[in-house]
């Protein structure tokens, strides 16, 4: 249980960091969309090596992988751009 805790400690934080960087990020010159870019494909990275690492036979079945192209790659993509977009602009 308390493995839980830390991990939603460090999510929370690692979340609330978000526009601190994204504040650097834009008075360096970085757009949203190459912002947003970075981190998801950097989120990516670390997903699919820890799938490597520790789960060795993972499938996902072709009704899931368009739910969750739907859910993670179009709705919460917009999510975070409309997010980015207004603390780029405000």
């Amino acid at each position: 249980m308390w493995k839980g805790y830390g991990l939603i400690l460090l999510s929370a934080t690692g979340f609330a960091f978000i526009p601190i960087f994204a504040l650097y990020a834009y008075d360096s010159g970085v757009t949203v969309t190459t912002l947003l870019f970075l981190r998801f494909a950097l989120a990516a990275l670390f997903f699919f090596l820890y799938l490597w690492l520790k789960e060795k036979n993972w499938k996902v079945s072709r009704s899931h992988l368009l739910y969750l192209f739907l859910l993670g790659g179009i709705f919460y993509m917009m999510q975070s751009s409309f997010y980015d977009f207004s603390r780029e602009h405000s």
